[in-house]
């Protein structure tokens, strides 16, 4: 039941990889990365876009009260439960969500959801022609309060793409916040990433 509430909001999309990638790879927004290779980190456009990404604009997300600065010339569409921040046509992405686990008598720690992530992982390789590969993970702090964090590589085909997500727990509802972007420019637009992360409250 609990695997069947982290992946609800990923079953609706027509597409099999889109859907199972829509929470834990940052949603359909990541379509754009995905099935293109994406600029390279010397283009003019990603010169512009880091240029223009200095300016911070605050966002509260409302279920959670969770508040963060992010890159005021950067996109913010909503989203089933969240909000997708992106640039470059949407090949950098920042989507911020929260899975509600109120209606549970278990209590959701951030090492049980991530328990539950790693079982809609092995959901996705084995439904889709994608590999998964886990680098960095571990507990963290985010706005005071305990979190986890991993980050990642996903292959589809020919296409590699970088990814990084950290969560926290507030009164049973679990906040996510999850970056996607091209291999190739991963590092680059990192920390504007960590920077939404650290300025959490």
């Amino acid at each position: 039941m609990e695997t069947k509430k982290v992946l609800r909001n990923i079953l609706a999309p027509a597409l099999l990889v889109i859907g199972l990638l829509f929470i834990v790879f940052g949603g359909k927004d990541i379509y754009h990365a995905i099935f293109s290779k994406g600029p390279k980190s010397n283009d003019k456009a990603v010169q512009e876009a880091l240029l223009q990404s200095k300016e911070l604009k605050e966002y509260e997300e409302p279920r959670t009260g969770a508040r963060f600065l992010y890159p005021k010339n950067w996109s913010a569409k909503p989203i089933q439960n969240g909000t997708s921040f992106s640039t470059l046509d949407d090949a950098i992405n920042v989507r911020a969500s929260v899975d509600d686990f109120s209606g549970d008598k278990e209590e959701i720690t951030p090492e049980r959801y991530r328990d539950l992530t790693r079982t809609q992982l092995k959901d996705l390789e084995k439904e889709a022609n994608i590999t998964y590969t886990p680098k960095d993970e571990g507990t963290t702090t985010v706005a005071n309060l305990p979190a986890y964090e991993w980050t990642y590589s996903l292959q589809v085909k020919d296409v590699r793409i970088g990814g990084s997500q950290v969560w926290f727990m507030k009164d049973k509802k679990v906040f996510v916040m999850t970056y996607t972007a091209p291999e190739q420019l991963f590092d680059l637009f990192y920390p504007l990433y960590q920077q939404m992360v650290s300025s959490l409250k």
